[in-house]
């Protein structure tokens, strides 16, 4: 599997991780699901996408079952001559009561110039006059491309209490 599986690395407007595992059967997916669910922050959702044979192979084309991990990526937010690191341990400021972390933050200056993590939308980033920087990806998501057949979602458990985000209907 190891050698089937992708890593993009993203660093446009937002700086992540991509990983995607291609699935050959179902017996490969009920032997790493266990897995998978551990790496997934607390809080955060499980996206279904949508199995698409009839599409060709290539980034995100769902040309097959598989499992995709959205994951922080290192780096460093710079602005006169200070830096913030971004990684864990993340400040207690942006954590959640149960764990839960926002999906990205952006770095930004207070009154005496420190740096300190926000949680920001990429959204939000038309209506900004100045971006600061990267939008960073603080927590890991999992997104599932669903066939049915070998990512059955009957013969797998779902974490309690995770939100789905469903797009295998969606006409995008």
């Amino acid at each position: 599997m190891r050698q089937s599986s992708l890593g993009y690395g993203v660093a446009a407007v937002i700086h992540e991780n991509i990983y995607e595992i291609p699935i050959p059967d179902r017996e490969t997916l009920e032997r790493i699901w266990p897995a998978i669910v551990k790496v997934r922050t607390p809080g955060s959702p499980l996206t279904l996408s949508r199995f698409d044979p009839a599409k060709k192979g290539g980034l995100f084309s769902n040309s097959q079952p598989a499992v995709r991990i959205y994951a922080p990526a290192n780096g460093v937010s710079h602005k006169k001559g200070h830096e913030l690191r971004a990684g864990p341990p993340w400040p207690k400021e942006i954590v959640g009561k149960n764990g839960e972390l926002p999906m990205y933050v952006v770095a930004e200056e207070d009154k005496a110039g420190q740096l300190h993590w926000v949680p920001r939308s990429p959204k939000q980033a038309r209506d900004a006059k100045k971006l600061l920087g990267f939008f960073y990806r603080v927590r890991t998501d999992v997104e599932l491309v669903v066939d049915g057949k070998i990512i059955d979602l009957n013969r797998i458990a779902l974490p309690d209490g995770v939100t789905i985000i469903d797009h295998r209907f969606s006409h995008k």
